[in-house]
């Protein structure tokens, strides 16, 4: 779509460096764009940036048509009803407020856009099952890894074949485009409050380590969801005369993200999961793509508003119905084994994070660390491999700050520095503790299952919930444990922010609050019943459906997070969205041309 192949290497470069410029981008702009071959100084006395991006977006030429695409981006306003506390009215008839802003890609075009890449040649069209033998004394071994060799896809694609469509005279081969989604908010920026909350589709057909590369482009932006605007209230006191309670926000809130899944789950959707569509793939030959979802990868609170579980609104007295159920039942499809477990939230930045954080609190209780001593003990551990265990240089006790990869690291070290901490039974119960949470972390991380390790797997679930309960019952009763100081002292200053913003209090009553720290202590005891650790035995099911963790971590939606924050580093922060979407399509089609 370019004039010529000078401007389309220095466009190429823009966007394939970061907004940083380190000494390997100065070597790949001398490198790969001046002393290209096609590179010429002549072609650049017109150049301007902002003219060839607007022709990278709108092509016009034939030459430009070629490499156009349907899967562009596209913006809507999404209607939801609202409700209002002591009014009897018919959901029909109450106010109708449009949310602006939602930027979408239809997942039917994303989808073909996606068969018909140069990428498509390594999609697998027929999942399969794979099989391992140590020799010939041993029966072979089932083996589990990719999406593509799972049960839940050979299941789906079982039932395509055994029943095809009511299609005159189709005989294509019938092949599944495996779906699977992420979505979660992120912060685009340090200070400030811009986020962006998208939501990206991956194909399992794909390989899951070609999935993890953000560089492979295999993750498709499909939407960025917008969040309710502060003009609400005011259309809401405009209508009701009064402004939306917080559990009207929330209802809000579900309302709108079931609206929106609403709308992209459409009538072409349906009719491609129902009916398949006919896509001519890369190898030129044309086969009927089913679309099935298979799994939705997101954090606890999300799957609570996606399934509403545990929704209870002000205006609803009844079982709220969810929008995957409405489109897809009539097909089988149970929306609840899609939200599979995720590992990095609900396991290392959940269960352990949390079962650490009350040995902390025992061992305070104790007496016997202060708030420096594992921060020296855990110093002496050393590094190993290049980048399997870091240096500890963070206050351990404080756990502020750490990623999951630090909360790894403290599971994998935590043995010998707090063996001996406390006198037996005590010390022998965390010791067993310890070694079953290393172990099963070891177990869910495994890229690659067979048979034996997910029968080990699921003992080491088994004695992990008795070493819980052991832990609970016979250590963490027998100590009164307190907020951490960190925890205490972040609760006051929400406590003196929050009566400063209710009631307009000084600034010295917030300095009398905060010196308050020690007798604001609060007791805290382990908690057994979080869904987190109820979840833990879901996993093994998971792995023999879907394939191993790795295939839907949050970590890939995380690491593509980085793109949309480069994007929004480049916009001029006013309607950011429009720009990202804008980058991001640019990137992707610059990706195209160079494959």
């Amino acid at each position: 779509p370019f004039t010529n192949a000078t401007i389309w290497q220095l466009l190429s470069w823009f966007y394939n460096s970061t907004t940083q410029k380190s000494l390997d981008d100065l070597n790949n702009l001398v490198h790969n764009v001046i002393l290209a071959d096609n590179f010429k100084s002549d072609n650049l006395h017109k150049f301007n940036a902002r003219r060839e991006t607007k022709q990278l977006d709108n092509p016009t030429s034939d030459t430009s048509r070629s490499f156009s695409t349907p899967d562009s981006w596209h913006t809507t306003s999404i209607p939801i009803r609202l409700p209002c506390d002591k009014v009897k009215q018919a959901e029909n008839i109450a106010p109708e407020f449009h949310v602006e802003g939602l930027h979408y890609r239809k997942i039917t075009e994303v989808v073909k856009s996606a068969f018909e890449e140069p990428a498509a040649h390594t999609f697998h069209h027929t999942p399969y099952k794979l099989f391992w033998q140590p020799d010939k004394t041993h029966p072979p071994e089932r083996v589990i890894t990719e999406l593509y060799t799972s049960d839940a896809m050979l299941e789906e694609y079982e039932k395509i074949n055994s029943k095809p469509p009511e299609v005159p005279g189709c005989n294509l081969e019938m092949v599944i485009a495996a779906i699977m989604l992420w979505s979660d908010s992120t912060h685009l920026a340090s200070f400030g409050n811009a986020t962006l909350w998208p939501v990206y589709l991956l194909l399992g057909n794909q390989s899951k380590y070609t999935c993890a590369k953000p560089s492979s482009f295999a993750a498709h932006h499909l939407a960025y969801i917008p969040k309710l605007p502060d003009q609400l209230q005011d259309f809401y006191m405009k209508m009701f005369g009064t402004s939306a309670t917080a559990a009207v926000l929330t209802h809000c809130k579900h309302e709108l993200m079931q609206a929106i899944w609403f709308f992209l789950l459409d009538s072409d959707f349906v009719d491609a999961y129902e009916n398949g569509i006919v896509i001519k793939c890369l190898d030129g030959i044309l086969h009927r793509v089913f679309l099935r979802l298979f799994t939705y990868v997101a954090d606890y609170p999300e799957k609570a508003v996606i399934t509403r579980i545990g929704f209870s609104s002000p205006v609803q007295s009844f079982l709220a119905s969810n929008v995957f159920s409405e489109r897809l039942s009539k097909f089988g499809f149970n929306f609840y084994s899609m939200l599979v477990p995720d590992f990095m939230h609900e396991f290392e930045l959940g269960v352990w994070k949390a079962t650490i954080t009350h040995l902390i609190r025992i061992l305070f209780k104790a007496g016997e660390i202060q708030d420096d001593s594992l921060l020296q003990s855990f110093r002496l551990v050393p590094t190993f491999g290049r980048d399997m265990i870091r240096t500890f240089r963070s206050n351990v006790s404080n756990l502020a700050k750490l990623a999951a990869r630090d909360y790894k690291n403290i599971l994998q070290c935590a043995i010998p520095v707090l063996d001996g901490l406390l006198p037996n039974p005590y010390n022998s119960i965390i010791l067993d503790l310890l070694f079953e949470l290393a172990m099963w972390h070891a177990f869910g991380k495994l890229r690659m299952h067979t048979e034996t390790t997910l029968f080990h797997f699921e003992n080491s679930t088994i004695r992990l919930g008795h070493i819980f309960r052991k832990f609970s019952r016979d250590c963490c009763a027998k100590f009164k444990t307190y907020d951490l100081p960190r925890e205490t002292a972040a609760r006051v200053r929400r406590k003196a922010q929050h009566a400063q913003t209710k009631q307009g209090a000084s600034t010295s009553g917030k300095a009398q609050s905060a010196s308050n720290t020690t007798s604001a202590r609060k007791t805290h005891n382990f908690n057994m019943s979080t869904y987190k650790l109820h979840a833990l035995g879901d996993y093994v099911a998971s792995i023999w459906r879907y394939g191993t963790t790795d295939n839907y971590s949050t970590q890939v939606g995380e690491l593509e997070h980085r793109r949309v924050k480069r994007f929004y580093s480049r916009t001029n922060k006013n309607a950011f969205t429009h720009a990202i979407a804008k980058h991001q399509q640019r990137e992707r089609l610059l990706h195209r041309m160079h494959e």
